[in-house]
């Protein structure tokens, strides 16, 4: 993941809230993981993420698990390796909408 602008992961915390899509991603045992979800608890400084998808090769992790991650506050704790994001739109999806 490339982070280009710092304030935008700053803006992005801003904007979740309870039932919100999200990215998250976050690590256990040695093994990185990324998942799609809906924002089901908010903290002062963690975020708590029901899956939507099963995770591919994340055993245990099916779709109503609850993960929780960071929020960027927690400066100590928080890394593009364990986090949530809002999902990105993608160039080809714009232009589609911007088409159609």
């Amino acid at each position: 993941m490339t982070i280009k602008n710092p304030h935008t992961l700053f803006d992005e915390d801003q904007k979740l809230k309870t039932g919100k899509l999200v990215d998250i991603f976050w690590s256990k045992g040695g093994f990185s993981y990324r998942g799609r979800g809906r924002v089901v608890k908010l903290k002062l400084s963690t975020v708590t993420v029901a899956l939507s998808e099963k995770v591919l090769h994340g055993e245990g992790y099916t779709v109503g698990s609850l993960v929780t991650v960071p929020r960027i506050v927690d400066a100590a704790s928080w890394s593009s390796h364990n986090c949530v994001r809002l999902p990105q739109r993608s160039k080809c999806s714009e232009k589609v909408k911007l088409a159609g």
